[in-house]
Formats: C-alpha cells, structure tokens, sequence
C-alpha cells in the first residue's frame, strides 16, 4: 500500500491500463503479460526462443517503469489518494460484475477528478 502525506496528493495522477502509453508524471498501471515480461527480459527471451511467445510481440518494446497490478482486484491506494485518474479503453477487458467492482475502487482512489473513456463506433 502507498502511504504519502495529504499534502502531496494534488500532484499524484494515476494512469489505469496505461499500455505502451506512458506518461509523465504519473504513476502508469498496467497488469497486461507484456507489461510483466517488459520486468523479466531473460523469461520473455526464453519464451520468445522456444517460440512460446511470439517474436513479433517480445520485440515490443514496453516500459519497465509501469506498475503491474490486476485491475480486477482492489486498487492498493488509500482513499483520496489521487488527485486525477484516468482510464482509456479499458472496461472492455472486465466482465460486468469486475467493471463495477473497479469503478467502486476508482471512486474511493480519488476526491476530485476521475475519466473512463471507452471507444464506441
């Protein structure tokens, strides 16, 4: 659980899904496999040698940087802990039920300002 002071919160921004979009200044979670391997490069060169994980997909570079955690469990902030969140394209991945449970988790993260975009056609 990350414990930092009130004062500080106006300047944490939380990133959720992120993928290979990074950005700066904000703390950017993903729970996706390559965001996983992107920690581990001798398993994904494993992986990719004995042709279990495609070649095209090891090449990819993904940032180290990215908090990994599953989104279909509970965020491991404290309430309040955010200033702004923000999630793109991302509730598409969780069954119904985990979608709620998420936004419930989301909602008790942040005070202020929190967007869940999701593409539609």
């Amino acid at each position: 659980m990350h414990k930092e002071s009130c004062e500080t919160k106006t300047s944490r921004k939380l990133h959720l899904g992120c993928g290979m979009n990074i950005v700066d200044g904000w703390i950017n979670l993903d729970g996706s496999w390559n965001a996983r391997l992107a920690k581990h490069p001798n398993l994904k060169r494993l992986l990719k040698f004995f042709r279990i994980f495609p070649a095209s997909l090891a090449n990819i570079p993904w940032n180290t940087e990215i908090l990994i955690h599953d989104l279909r469990k509970p965020l491991p902030f404290h309430d309040n802990y955010f200033s702004a969140i923000y999630a793109s394209h991302l509730l598409e991945h969780l069954y119904l039920e985990q979608a709620k449970h998420f936004t419930k988790g989301v909602l008790s993260c942040t005070q202020t300002v929190w967007c869940i975009e999701n593409g539609g056609s």
